[in-house]
């Protein structure tokens, strides 16, 4: 799995940056290196979209629409959410899973990001992406638009909502 570059490093490199004095048992700090920064661009930043930004495409079909690596980027993408299953991340959304333009024209699944393991500090179960349109969350609720429906199977779940639309129409 693609992962942003990090390392541990000891919290004394940063304890007199800190608004609070550190704990007496803490020693280490694990850094992140943001990948969208210090780009060898005239802004120093990379483009990136996350998929609550691209509204209304399941990320199956966003990957395989606009990403440069295609298919090979949905089988990243789908062993990130198995991680994330795996782990216990129960709040892996859409925004924790994003396109990285390294040019305007070169759209590409980023880094993994914001994978945590909630289940081992927190109660809950599940995941926070449906796998089928019309899935719902724990709580019952429908979580239209974050699927990862196949494109097909979008598009007859599309026609579907259209003929019953015009249906109640000409009732």
């Amino acid at each position: 799995m693609q992962v942003c570059e990090h390392e541990l490093v000891p919290l004394t490199a940063i304890a007199d940056r800190l608004p609070f004095g550190l704990r007496s048992d803490a020693e280490n700090f694990l850094l992140i290196h943001r990948f969208d920064r210090d780009a060898g661009t005239a802004t120093g930043r990379l483009h990136m979209e996350d998929f609550a930004q691209i509204t209304g495409t399941p990320l199956g079909v966003v990957l395989l629409e606009r990403s440069v690596k295609g298919e090979e980027d949905l089988f990243e993408l789908l062993r990130r959410i198995k991680v994330n299953e795996l782990l216990g991340n129960f709040d892996a959304h859409l925004k924790n899973f994003s396109m990285l333009y390294r040019t305007p024209q070169a759209a590409e699944l980023s880094p993994a990001y914001d994978i945590v393991a909630y289940s081992a500090y927190l109660a809950g179960h599940g995941h926070a992406l449906a796998f089928a349109p019309g899935e719902k969350d724990a709580g019952g609720a429908a979580r239209a638009g974050q699927h990862l429906a196949h494109p097909r199977t979008q598009a007859a779940d599309g026609a579907g909502r259209h003929r019953r639309a015009r249906d109640a129409k000409l009732a």
